[in-house]
């Protein structure tokens, strides 16, 4: 049982440390894209299985100014770098939790 203990304190440590990274790559981007100071919204979405692009265009929707929505989205072009109005830090499980 110790082992267990063990493991599941382990896997919380490193469960937390890894939010914290994300949360602070997040913030960084953040600031890099949208200057200081800071005036961003930082939240967490979890959505539903096969909606994560419709939350995309969503928000793209939501922060887009008006004249430069087609701007924004995934490129088919592989030289050309997706570009969305704000910044996604996806998070996904390891492949044996689920």
């Amino acid at each position: 049982m110790k082992i267990v203990r063990n493991t599941q304190q382990n896997f919380k440590d490193v469960f937390m440390a890894l939010m914290h990274l994300k949360i602070m790559r997040t913030y960084v981007d953040g600031v890099l894209r949208f200057g200081i100071p800071p005036r961003f919204f930082l939240g967490i979405i979890k959505p539903a299985r096969n909606c994560d692009s419709k939350i995309m265009k969503r928000l793209t929707d939501t922060f887009a100014e008006e004249h430069l929505k087609d701007m924004y989205g995934e490129k088919m072009d592989a030289q050309d770098e997706d570009f969305f109005p704000y910044v996604s830090t996806p998070l996904s499980s390891p492949s044996f939790l689920m």
